[in-house]
């Protein structure tokens, strides 16, 4: 099992394939909106203005944000043009999501900043 950001990539690549994913601007703030982001992923190189909004929507609909990776990294896990934001709306896959993420070695960039509790 891969561990780590390219485990979390790779777990985004399945989870598109299962319908289970949202990415860009609109379609994540929907998300958030209406409750289905279970955890949104924000690359490290989108802008201030655009990590600034998605934390504050992500406050608003108590979601976990984790800032890491990077917009064309993002675009090649989904099969997509590059993409800053994303969003899980299965919680089994955000959880997985996110256990990778904490098992990023350590010294290597690529964690988040906050943690998806389970239930």
């Amino acid at each position: 099992m891969k561990t780590g950001l390219e485990g979390a990539l790779s777990m985004l690549g399945l989870a598109r394939r299962g319908g289970r994913v949202v990415s860009g601007d609109r379609a994540v703030l929907a998300a958030c909106k209406s409750g289905q982001a279970q955890v949104i992923l924000l690359a490290r190189d989108a802008s201030e203005n655009t990590r600034r909004r998605f934390r504050e929507a992500a406050a608003r609909a108590g979601v976990a944000v984790q800032e890491v990776g990077d917009k064309v990294r993002f675009g090649e896990a989904l099969g997509q043009s590059p993409r800053a934001v994303v969003a899980v709306t299965h919680r089994g896959f955000a959880k997985a999501v996110v256990e990778r993420l904490a098992s990023q070695p350590a010294g290597r960039p690529g964690g988040g900043e906050e943690s998806l509790e389970s239930d």
